[in-house]
């Protein structure tokens, strides 16, 4: 932690922090665009393959910003629908949502996993929340973006692009509730939460590609914790990650959504399928040792423990609510 690192740091979330507590659309992109020059400088390590990503992020999200900037001149002039229109537009492409994903995955190859966090998650924070208080319907962007997120998570084996597609499938989730707040950033929030446990699990494994879990001479138990992780990224009962798909199955039964329902369920299937496959891929290769889950780190066993616990927890606690 030096004086730099601190400085960008702040600078960032000061930028969060301005665009989520205006009441202007200016001082929302002013907010957005002090959070992306400070962000800039974090992806810059030093690296070739950094500086490559940072440049594609910048190149993306300055295109996006233009298009918001020349949105809100678009209602100054009084052509609601238009610019309404062109900054739906340019918030989905900062997000990265489906038809718009492509620069996602040729980003988060050069990233750290520090900036990979901040980058799927923090920096979606702002745009979910101008995209909610307009009145748009995305239901077509959102069953894409879910279609898109799940098939092409099948023939993964980086990590990093893994998350990617995990990140984009959640994104179409969120954006089927925009329109409710409080459901939305709680699902949001859930999601970011075993987005860290998992970064955490990869850091402290120091792996990149799915194959190195198979073959790497590491501790069972930390495997068995970190897949138990990932099928709570993908959403598969009784761990945490089910509590999303719960929330959102009950909004669209709700609204009587039922096509969206449906798309949902088969869409949320592929995603614990892959991460099925992955996590037998790897139990298979250590089918002959003994389990012995006693002997793994407190702080994996405190994430086993949250992914195991959290949900039947919180589900006795809406019961009561």
């Amino acid at each position: 932690m030096n004086s730099s690192l601190f400085l960008f740091l702040s600078s960032m979330m000061l930028g969060v922090m301005v665009s989520l507590c205006s009441n202007n659309l200016i001082t929302i992109w002013v907010g957005l665009e002090i959070s992306l020059l400070s962000f800039i400088p974090l992806m810059c390590d030093g690296n070739l393959l950094n500086s490559e990503s940072s440049m594609k992020y910048f190149i993306i999200q300055g295109l996006s910003s233009s298009l918001l900037l020349m949105g809100l001149m678009t209602l100054i002039m009084d052509m609601i629908n238009l610019g309404g229109l062109i900054i739906s537009f340019s918030l989905l492409m900062k997000l990265g949502v489906a038809p718009f994903h492509a620069w996602v995955l040729s980003v988060v190859e050069g990233l750290n996993y520090f900036c990979l966090f901040t980058m799927l998650f923090t920096m979606k924070l702002v745009p979910l929340f101008i995209i909610g208080l307009m009145n748009y319907e995305l239901m077509l962007m959102s069953a894409l973006t879910m279609i898109i997120g799940s098939i092409s998570g099948l023939i993964q084996n980086s990590i990093r692009k893994l998350l990617a597609y995990s990140s984009i499938y959640n994104l179409g989730l969120v954006i089927l509730c925009i329109h409710d707040s409080s459901l939305w950033l709680t699902y949001f929030l859930i999601y970011g939460f075993i987005l860290l446990l998992i970064l955490a699990m990869i850091i402290s494994l120091n792996f990149n590609y799915v194959n190195q879990i198979v073959m790497m001479e590491f501790n069972l138990s930390k495997k068995i914790i970190f897949w138990v992780s990932m099928l709570s990224m993908g959403g598969l009962p009784p761990f945490l990650g089910f509590l999303n798909k719960m929330l959102i199955i009950e909004f669209l039964l709700s609204k009587n959504s039922l096509i969206l329902l449906v798309i949902l369920i088969f869409t949320t299937l592929l995603v614990i399928f892959y991460y099925l496959r992955l996590s037998f891929i790897s139990m298979f290769f250590s089918a002959m040792l003994k389990w012995n889950l006693i002997k793994g780190s407190s702080i994996s066993l405190l994430i086993l423990l949250v992914n195991l616990v959290a949900f039947p927890l919180l589900l006795a606690l809406k019961s009561l609510t």
